[in-house]
């Protein structure tokens, strides 16, 4: 018998072919690896069956040359399977690609595999907003409150997580809201390791301080993340926009408690007016306890209120933050056959009362879940999306200087006006303006 660990996300793609390929993930240790070619298809049948009779006869039908033993040992050797009587091995001659998530090529590593999930017209992300319920008040929090009884159940979320594994899904991320204020949370990160697909949690972190079993279960879990929202290390200010008090303190002990327990944490800070001098204090906390740090200045939608005019950054914060910030400069280039960005054509977001959306902001509609497949939406829905959802469509763009630096998003828009699809946004104007301005001042 060979068993597969609990910590494993891995995909394969184009299995039927000598073409094939298979990513793996070790999410205890953060070690991706790649298997290729018939090393794939072997993959393929050790997942699906974890059945070592099966594993032989389908090497023997298929005249594969590879020794099976010498591959299993090695596979088990790095803790990729579990199987009984490990040999020591010598040599490495199958897993040739190991790639550590914090060294120095990881990042092409990630531009290859999307690539390659592209290529093969699968779908890279899914995006599940499990309820609009949240635990807090946050001053710029968009999410409707028309629509805070609806919650994805359990039934229906393992009918979706069935329908994108087939389409070949590498990973889901839970969101909100707040994710887990859904009763059915747990048991649907569950069913998504159960699949082996890779785990991400958008969360604020609070029920989790509340219930340390179910924090515990999270990290048993192994997410391959979790974003936190954090707003300054000062309590004060983190409440005052959270509209929560104690919200800090929680927050604090749950990253704490994740990287402690080594899961990969990323701390989401959203500048306003009130925490815009505290930023370098937030950051400087991510790097001293090992999180990747998110930082989002004036890219949010109006509020519920329908109106952050009082708390979003002025046009000159905006400058002035850019030019505190390292920048990725923007290539001044610009292809009309461009897609606009990756909503629809590698990621899909599916909403709390199941409308399938192309991201999990932007509030277009492809269909719903109860009368479309997510199927039925990749192959046939999203095709004619794409064709419009190019650089060349946006009429009112690209005609001024500062539009080269323009990082567009359609969400803006679709929020700014009715019928804004891929309309020019005044909040993105605004963002280039002040981003080029930075720049030109470095």
């Amino acid at each position: 018998m060979i068993t597969l660990p609990n910590y494993l996300s891995t995909r394969t793609y184009n299995e039927n072919l000598n073409k094939s390929i298979s990513y793996i993930i070790d999410e205890s240790k953060h070690i991706h690896y790649i298997l290729k070619g018939e090393l794939s298809n072997l993959w393929n049948i050790i997942v699906k069956t974890q059945n070592y009779k099966q594993l032989l006869n389908y090497a023997n039908i298929n005249k594969i040359q590879c020794n099976i033993s010498d591959f299993l040992n090695e596979l088990a050797y790095f803790n990729i399977i579990k199987i009984k009587n490990i040999k020591k091995i010598n040599n490495v001659n199958f897993l040739t690609q190991h790639i550590l998530e914090n060294s120095p090529n990881f990042g092409v590593y990630n531009n290859y595999k999307s690539k390659s999930i592209i290529s093969f017209n699968k779908l890279e992300h899914l995006y599940m907003q499990l309820t609009y319920n949240c635990n807090l008040n946050c001053k710029h929090c968009y999410n409707p409150k028309n629509m805070q009884n609806f919650y994805i159940s359990f039934n229906n979320a393992k009918k979706i997580i069935d329908e994108t594994a087939n389409l070949g899904v590498n990973t889901i991320t839970l969101s909100g809201g707040e994710c887990s204020v859904n009763q059915d949370f747990f048991n649907i990160a569950k069913y998504i390791r159960n699949r082996y697909i890779s785990l991400r949690i958008l969360t604020n972190g609070q029920i989790f301080y509340d219930d340390s079993n179910l924090l515990n279960h999270i990290i048993n879990l192994y997410p391959h993340e979790v974003k936190i929202s954090l707003y300054s290390m000062d309590p004060k200010i983190h409440d005052y926009i959270t509209g929560i008090k104690n919200s800090h303190l929680k927050t604090i002990h749950v990253i704490n408690k994740l990287r402690e327990n080594n899961i990969n944490v990323t701390i989401n800070n959203i500048l306003l007016k009130i925490n815009y001098d505290k930023n370098e204090d937030v950051k400087n906390y991510a790097q001293s306890i090992g999180a990747s740090y998110f930082l989002s200045s004036n890219r949010f939608i109006k509020n519920i209120n329908n109106n952050n005019s009082q708390i979003r950054l002025t046009p000159k914060k905006l400058e002035k933050l850019y030019e505190q910030l390292p920048h990725i400069r923007i290539e001044k280039t610009y292809k009309s056959n461009d897609i606009v960005c990756p909503a629809g054509n590698t990621i899909l977001n599916v909403m709390p009362n199941l409308n399938i959306t192309p991201c999990i902001d932007f509030n277009y509609i492809l269909g719903n879940f109860n009368e479309n497949s997510l199927n039925q939406i990749w192959n046939e829905v999203l095709p004619d999306f794409r064709k419009k959802f190019i650089k060349s469509n946006l009429k009112e763009c690209f005609k001024y200087d500062y539009c080269s630096y323009c990082k567009y998003c359609p969400t803006f828009s679709m929020f700014e006006q009715k019928n804004g699809f891929l309309k020019k946004s005044k909040m993105c104007c605004e963002d280039a303006k002040a981003y080029k301005k930075a720049l030109e001042n470095d």
